[in-house]
């Protein structure tokens, strides 16, 4: 089972790192911690997660769990290749949105984990 110490690192992470190079960091911690929630929710429900690096069969398999959640990683998944790579800044209203879709991914992730019996 994926632990969930994962996302709670990448969470607690992307918090301290929030002003970092203009919030590229900080975006891109968010990623990581939607990635690593969306994985557990997954595994909580499905008994499974995605493995290998398409994001979106991973969307794909968290639509099956809660259609409504899979449109948090896919807002973090538009953001991922330019803050990790771009020489541009993320906006401050980007930063914003990855806060608040990776906080509603690790969630659902802790309730899902939870229920599982977690």
């Amino acid at each position: 089972m994926v632990e969930e110490t994962n996302e709670q690192e990448h969470l607690t992470n992307m918090r301290t790192r929030r002003c970092d190079n203009g919030g590229d960091t900080y975006v891109a911690l968010c990623v990581l911690a939607g990635i690593a929630a969306s994985d557990v929710i997954c595994c909580a429900s499905l008994g499974e997660y995605p493995k290998g690096d398409n994001h979106a069969e991973a969307v794909r398999m968290l639509r099956t769990v809660d259609n409504e959640a899979a449109k948090h990683p896919s807002v973090l998944l538009g953001m991922k290749t330019r803050s990790e790579y771009s020489h541009s800044r993320m906006t401050a209203d980007e930063v914003r949105k990855s806060g608040r879709a990776a906080e509603a991914l690790v969630k659902l992730a802790r309730r899902a984990h939870a229920a599982a019996g977690g």
